[in-house]
């Protein structure tokens, strides 16, 4: 099988399992919603069924990129392209389907639990007040949804595609999720781009004609039209690409014959024998320059929203073994109210509502403990200049601004009267601080100033 056969099964793999893990988010909020109404232990199965596949995906994402951005990955990675109809193509580093799947997923799970939450808003509570924050959280949550919704949108758009980076007669074009940019060869510069360091995310280039380069889209983080850059994260050695990018900048005579296999080909031989001068990355790095206070700053928030999270599940748990025979108490007046309008009997359930919150309630101290060992070994690396706790960090933040966006909330929340509310807006407050933290630590650590702490500029690029 060749290369280009490789590369011409990719995007029809990816759509597939993209297809599929969309049938499987739809199959699982219908069962959802059938299984909160039977009120019944396959409800219980359901949910874990949920959390599984959650689990399972995220671990798989984040093995999956850990691995592709690993120094031994970037050597390993091809020095060819995949010959597309007209062009040289090139597809993203982590398989396009795992982009997609996870926030399909998650939307899915997320949309069952807005269906349960809307449920409880519209039956109403004997309490005015605790009926109108039902009602408010769930028209907020339905707002948090929609983002999450159309945010799967937008990446399965993108890893529909399949290449985010193509070299044509005309010139380079790459695309993300909310742009696109074509520079044609004309604009770049002779004798550019240099060889990048491996451990480089981006490919600078150097423009001399921006008005040429056409756009569309926001391209933030990948600078402007004057200077250009290049995700290198895509199946290719940067320094490849590099070379090629400046081999047809400066030999015009060859680009009409891009896009096809002897042109491959040849590309191939000449840049493998051509001993450019560019042979090394651009010269050794400078001295880490002092810890910048970005860094700083986002361990410290990685302190406090450990804190915030401990003491939110340990009053969860204090709560769930005080106020569990209110909770009990309510679960039998719900099912009473039920069996009277339906006139049918409520199945048995597999634990009775004190029970499940108080096993709820451990598992979430347990998660909340596990998450935050996790945290303050990332972050207390990270301060100390590791770039790879850097990526585990904002990764771990990303995860958590997720679980604080999730309408699943503690069975806490179900208590009556003022403490029911009460357990409402602590909860809400919790939730808000997390994704407020989780949020701020990601910006804080992909500032410029974080950047050249973590991986400090060649002494030529100074």
């Amino acid at each position: 099988m060749t290369w280009r056969d490789v590369t011409r099964q990719e995007p029809s793999r990816s759509r597939a399992l993209i297809v599929a893990g969309g049938v499987l988010a739809a199959v699982g909020v219908m069962v959802t919603v059938w299984a909160a109404g039977t009120r019944s232990w396959w409800f219980a199965v359901v949910l874990g069924a949920w959390l599984l596949a959650l689990v399972t995906i995220g671990v798989v994402t984040i093995v999956a990129s850990v691995r592709a951005m690993g120094g031994a990955a970037r050597l390993a990675r091809p020095m060819r392209f995949g010959v597309t109809r007209g062009g040289f193509g090139v597809g993203p580093l982590i398989p396009a389907w795992l982009t997609a799947v996870p926030p399909m997923l998650l939307s899915g799970f997320m949309t069952a639990m807005l269906a349960g939450l809307w449920r409880q808003a519209v039956a109403g509570d004997p309490d005015p007040a605790r009926s109108a924050l039902d009602k408010g959280f769930a028209t907020l949550m339905t707002a948090l949804v929609a983002m999450i919704i159309l945010l799967a949108v937008v990446t399965v758009v993108f890893a529909w595609r399949g290449l985010v980076l193509e070299l044509t007669p005309a010139g380079l074009s790459w695309r993300g999720p909310l742009f696109r940019r074509t520079v044609p060869w004309e604009a770049l510069a002779p004798g550019g781009p240099p060889r990048p360091r491996l451990d480089a995310d981006r490919l600078h280039l150097a423009v001399t004609q921006p008005d040429l380069v056409v756009q569309r889209g926001l391209a933030l983080g990948f600078g402007p039209r004057q200077h250009p850059a290049v995700a290198l994260q895509v199946a290719v050695h940067p320094w490849f690409l590099a070379d090629a990018i400046r081999w047809y900048a400066e030999h015009p005579e060859h680009r009409a014959a891009i896009g096809t296999d002897a042109e491959h080909q040849r590309l191939i031989t000449e840049l493998a024998t051509a001993a450019p001068e560019h042979e090394q990355p651009a010269g050794a790095s400078m001295p880490r320059p002092p810890r910048p206070r970005a860094v700083t700053v986002a361990a410290g928030l990685t302190y406090a929203a450990v804190a915030v999270g401990l003491v939110a599940a340990a009053t969860n748990l204090v709560v769930a073994i005080v106020f569990g025979e209110q909770l009990t108490a309510a679960e039998h007046a719900m099912n009473a109210e039920e069996q009277r309008i339906t006139g049918e009997p409520v199945g048995e359930t597999l634990l009775n509502a004190a029970e499940f919150a108080r096993a709820w309630t451990i598992g979430g101290l347990v998660l909340a403990a596990v998450a935050g060992i996790a945290a303050v070994a990332l972050a207390r690396a990270t301060a100390r200049g590791n770039d790879h706790a850097r990526t585990g960090l904002i990764t771990l933040a990303a995860l958590v601004g997720v679980w604080a966006v999730c309408p699943c909330g503690s069975p806490t929340l179900d208590l009556p009267d003022t403490t029911g509310v009460i357990m409402l807006l602590l909860w809400l407050l919790e939730r808000g601080a997390l994704l407020a933290l989780g949020a701020t630590v990601i910006v804080l650590l992909r500032l410029p100033t974080a950047n050249r702490y973590f991986r400090p500029p060649t002494i030529s690029q100074a």
